[in-house]
């Protein structure tokens, strides 16, 4: 299990990994290109880690294809599709390895001008694998949650710094709950950042197609299962954490994309039932986790 201060020093590089590539960005501006259509997935994986007195690991495969910007009521309108799967393994702990299904569909809407309104609306099923792959017989509004979140923000312009602030409501923390969303944004030629609450993350061109960065972010989600174990007895799986890592993305001239993120994973506590009823509410140590992503954008 990773001590406590490998955290700070994992946050401590990613935040000095943004000064650094903050320092270093030209001071001319440029416009952003509007979203293209794009398809993507992704493999990742969780290290082995402490979970009381048993071990955890995790795997996640993700496919999401997010649709073409349409003109909507003086704004722009996008929807996608994004559909995980979650397996956690388990060591020493009376209950079987997890499968965990979640499927989104984010309906997003950005008003025109550089001080602008923005909304989000995001039906969510989240449901373990047995009631996912028989959804129309044995689903119920346990698995349903609806997401969103509305957002002002003044885009940056020049040198100058722009800002975002709202309210989103989701399971991001573990539970579902509204919370509030403040950055300050800057973009620069090949150079994004944002810098706030609960996401800071940022992004830097090095070469044509290539770039490098950094993020710090809650990873937390909520699934309703059905344990057939226990004659259909059902509980809510919880997932509560945070993850800083580092970034790094390719893209060719004809739209294909590769990305790989790694970095650490940690405050993470998970809280299921297993196979005997008990609850099991546990503080799980720290886990490094690595992702490759390959897609497409038109």
């Amino acid at each position: 299990m990773t001590s406590r201060p490998s955290t700070t020093r994992c946050i401590a590089s990613v935040v000095g990994a943004t000064l650094v590539l903050f320092a270093s960005v030209p001071v001319a501006a440029t416009a952003m290109p509007p979203p293209a259509p794009s398809f993507e997935y992704t493999r990742g994986a969780l290290a082995t880690a402490d979970f009381g007195a048993a071990r955890l690991s995790g795997a996640e495969n993700r496919i999401a294809f997010h649709a073409a910007t349409r003109r909507l009521s003086h704004g722009d309108f996008r929807w996608a599709l994004d559909y995980a799967y979650q397996r956690f393994e388990y060591t020493g702990l009376p209950t079987r390895n997890r499968d965990l299904h979640r499927l989104e569909v984010p309906l997003a809407w950005r008003g025109d001008g550089p001080m602008a309104w923005s909304g989000e609306l995001r039906p969510v099923i989240a449901a373990s694998s047995n009631v996912f792959k028989e959804l129309w017989s044995r689903g119920s509004a346990d698995d349903l949650m609806l997401h969103g979140r509305v957002l002002r923000e003044h885009a940056p312009a020049g040198a100058g710094w722009g800002w975002r602030a709202g309210v989103a409501y989701d399971d991001a923390f573990g539970t579902e709950q509204a919370y509030p969303v403040l950055a300050l944004l800057r973009e620069h030629e090949g150079f994004r950042l944002e810098l706030g609450w609960p996401v800071t993350r940022t992004m830097l061109e090095v070469a044509r197609g290539v770039e490098v960065g950094g993020e710090v972010a809650p990873a937390g989600a909520r699934w309703h299962v059905v344990s057939d174990e226990r004659d259909g007895a059902s509980f809510d799986y919880e997932v509560r954490a945070w993850r800083a890592g580092a970034k790094l993305r390719w893209q060719t001239a004809g739209g294909l994309f590769l990305t790989t993120r790694a970095g650490l994973e940690f405050e993470r506590r998970h809280r299921l039932e297993d196979d005997t009823g008990a609850v099991v509410d546990q503080g799980v140590g720290e886990a490094t986790f690595v992702e490759l992503a390959a897609g497409y954008r038109w």
